[in-house]
């Protein structure tokens, strides 16, 4: 008599594969939606960037060279040292001769800024003309 069906055996051997095929496509998917997020994070970051850019150049410019920014719900801690300094610039007549003084200088500095809410921080260079009155 000849029997029809799955063995035992069978059955445990497909639902190995089964499973196994399972854990994979949710391991994938996993992974997947963590890329996601951390790109939706890193998007946020970079749209924020010229205003962050821009108000720390700001600060610069009063020659602060450290502070904290909030910015959309972000808290951002930058610090900045200089790099260089340019040789103080003067105003001079068609003759070559000093009528306004120094008018001031060009610095580079090197600019670390820190996420506080857990973000990425990012570093950058930024050029200042401070003038000789500030």
């Amino acid at each position: 008599m000849k029997q029809t069906g799955l063995t035992l055996i069978e059955v445990l051997i497909a639902s190995v594969i089964l499973f196994m095929t399972l854990g994979l496509v949710a391991t994938v998917f996993q992974q997947s939606l963590g890329m996601q997020q951390r790109a939706i994070k890193h998007l946020a970051a970079a749209e924020q960037f010229p205003s962050l850019v821009s108000q720390i150049r700001f600060e610069l410019e009063q020659q602060k060279t450290e502070g904290s920014i909030e910015l959309n719900a972000q808290r951002y801690q930058w610090q900045a040292t200089e790099l260089k300094r340019a040789k103080e610039l003067s105003s001079v007549d068609e003759n070559g001769q000093d009528y306004l003084g120094n008018i001031g200088m060009l610095v580079l500095f090197n600019v670390t800024v820190t996420s506080l809410n857990g973000g990425t921080g990012f570093e950058f260079r930024q050029a200042i003309w401070l003038n000789s009155e500030v």
